[in-house]
């Protein structure tokens, strides 16, 4: 039976026996890093420059998230225009703004700045809800809560 790790980190796993439910893409920012644990969004507008194609920090409510980012080589961010990989599906560590309960929605958030990317539990004007997603534990503002995803 899959077991929690000890030690949740961001960005990684967080149960034993998961399979790695990730996909890697171009970091289509163009200032800003990419955290670790921090959703990812489709970069909408650059559909016609192949090039380009990627995903970003959410930026709006109409922001399709796509999953979150992966602790990747080790690497405590990802600058622009970098490789990144992020998960779509699994039981993984992820940041958060405010204290979260278990089985509270997951919200990200998309406000510039640096809380962008990151989770709370609360609906508001500068948060998009992640379809298929639930804090599975109960924690405080700025540690990092365990989170089922489950998209597609």
């Amino acid at each position: 039976m899959p077991e929690l790790f000890n030690k949740i980190v961001a960005g990684e796993l967080a149960m034993s026996g998961q399979e790695d439910s990730g996909r890697t893409a171009y970091n289509a920012e163009i200032t800003a890093a990419i955290k670790p644990g921090h959703f990812v969004a489709i970069a909408t507008g650059l559909e016609g420059n192949l090039e380009r194609r990627g995903v970003i920090l959410p930026v709006d409510a109409n922001s399709i998230i796509v999953g979150a980012c992966k602790r990747w080589y080790l690497k405590d961010e990802h600058p622009p225009e970098d490789q990144i990989a992020y998960y779509f599906r699994g039981v993984i560590g992820i940041p958060v703004v405010a204290a979260v309960k278990s089985g509270d929605p997951v919200y990200a958030i998309f406000t510039v700045g640096a809380t962008q990317g990151q989770a709370t539990n609360v609906a508001g004007a500068n948060a998009v809800l992640v379809p298929s997603a639930r804090f599975l534990s109960t924690i405080g503002a700025g540690e990092v809560a365990i989170c089922s995803l489950n998209m597609v």
